[in-house]
Parts: structure tokens; C-alpha cells; sequence
């Protein structure tokens, strides 16, 4: 059986260039892959709200040819009616070739993926990681600067917001530079600065994106995300959201 994609922590830099490579083939040449995945069915199951992450995998499984069957949200299914995540996880994982699954229950994708026969990939677990999201801006950061040892910003929420956790841990494979700019309530959890450094990459905390964001080669955003916050935040309360004054004290080529 395939490998499932769980966590970023199971990719080597190495890694991230060779599906680099196969990414700029595929967008190079769309017309070579458009019956890649004929005769295949992709299972998704979101009991998470989603747009982007729900609909490019679905527009990306149709696009090579494949199939899709599904739910987005847990009105109108079995959950509803009290059915548990590893039964719909179960049943779901039969009908297709790969499950692609978006949840908020913290260590159930290692838990599913133990308990079906098929690949699983996590598009989002609760506020701990997105590795698809991070494969995306890692391929980005490096279609930009044709290498990942970059200065990075991360602003904003990033007590919760899992794609600066899942990116924080794969720049760290690559030697990047952290700036992580946010209130003392909502900075980086220990656990991701801590993963970090034992890679030896560069760490520095900070409340003020004026100080720094001149020194950045990307800065990265992630929104106020209250669905998580154990008490109602305004985003006035919580930081500035990204202006014209700070992009103009940043680098031209950030």
C-alpha cells in the first residue's frame, strides 16, 4: 500500500525537491497527466469547514481523470446521527482508492490511518498541521527564490493557525530563519520553535512587524482564528492586519 501523508515531519529536503520537480512537469505539461488517475476514486471526508482545501483536491482528482465521492461538513451524514469519525473514516475509505480527510480531533488521523487499507491524506487537523498547504507554499517559496533557506515572518495568529505550524516545521528541515511576529497570547507554541532550533535554524520572537518585516524574504500571513480561541478575541484586539506602510518598509524582491 501506498505511503498516507500525516504529518510534514515525514518529508526529507530531498523530498521536497524531487515533488517539486514532478509539479513543475505536471504544470509544464497539464495535457500529460490528464488520465493519470482514470478508473481511480478519491474519498473525502471534511467534518471541518473548508472551501479552497475541499475544492482543489476535488478540481485536482477530476483534472487527472479520477473520480469523487464525498462530504464537505457533517450535516446530512451518519456523524449526525451520532455514527463516530473512525466508523465514517471506515466506510468511506471503501469507496474510493485514497481518503482524504479533514478534522479537529488531535491524534485521530495516525488513529485512521491505522484502521483503513487505503492512503490517507490530512488536509488539515484541527489547529496542529496542513501538509498539502505547506507542500503549496514551500513550492512557491521556491519557484521564487530557487531555495528554501529563506528569512521568514510569521504574523498573526499563530497559536492556532496549523499552516504556520506545518510550515515552521518543514522550512526547519531546510535551514530557513523564523521571525515570529504576534502577541505574547497567540506566538508560536513551544513545541514548533523547539523543532526549530534542535535543526538549528534561527529563532526570534517579536510584537512588532514594523521592527522586522524589512529583514524578511516572505512574510506570512494567518488570520484571527476564533473557532479555537477559549475566549471571544476581536481582531482589534489581536493584531493589525497586514497594510500598504508595512509592505512598503519591506524588500522589493519579498
Amino acid at each position: 500500500m501506498a505511503s498516507s501523508l500525516i504529518s510534514i515531519k515525514d518529508f526529507s529536503q530531498d523530498d521536497f525537491l524531487s515533488l517539486f520537480q514532478k509539479a513543475k512537469q505536471l504544470e509544464d505539461n497539464p495535457q500529460d497527466y490528464v488520465d493519470v488517475c482514470r478508473g481511480k476514486m478519491m474519498s473525502m471526508v471534511f467534518t471541518e469547514p473548508s472551501t479552497r482545501t475541499f475544492s482543489s483536491f476535488s478540481s485536482a482528482m477530476q483534472q487527472l481523470g479520477g473520480g469523487v465521492v464525498g462530504f464537505n461538513g457533517e450535516a446530512g451524514t451518519s456523524l449526525e446521527k451520532g455514527e463516530s469519525l473512525e466508523d465514517t473514516a471506515l466506510t468511506m475509505s471503501h469507496y474510493g482508492d485514497i481518503l482524504v480527510i479533514r478534522q479537529g480531533v488531535p491524534g485521530m488521523m495516525q488513529k485512521i490511518t491505522e484502521l483503513v487499507d487505503v492512503p490517507v491524506i490530512n488536509a488539515g487537523d484541527g489547529h496542529g498541521e496542513h501538509p498539502t498547504q505547506t507542500l503549496l507554499d514551500l513550492y512557491t517559496i521556491h519557484k521564487n527564490f530557487g531555495k528554501l533557506d529563506i528569512k521568514i515572518g510569521f504574523y498573526g495568529d499563530l497559536k492556532y493557525g496549523r499552516t504556520v505550524h506545518s510550515l515552521m516545521t518543514g522550512l526547519s528541515i531546510c535551514g530557513a530563519e523564523f521571525t515570529c511576529i504576534a502577541p505574547n497570547n497567540l506566538q508560536m507554541p513551544d513545541e514548533f520553535i523547539d523543532t526549530a532550533k534542535a535543526k538549528n535554524c534561527s529563532v526570534t520572537m517579536v510584537n512588532d512587524i514594523n521592527e522586522v518585516v524589512g529583514n524578511l524574504d516572505v512574510l506570512y500571513t494567518s488570520r484571527l482564528r476564533q473557532e479555537y480561541l477559549p475566549t471571544p478575541m476581536t481582531q482589534e484586539e489581536a493584531f493589525a492586519p497586514v497594510n500598504k506602510a508595512m509592505m512598503a518598509l519591506m524588500k522589493k524582491d519579498a
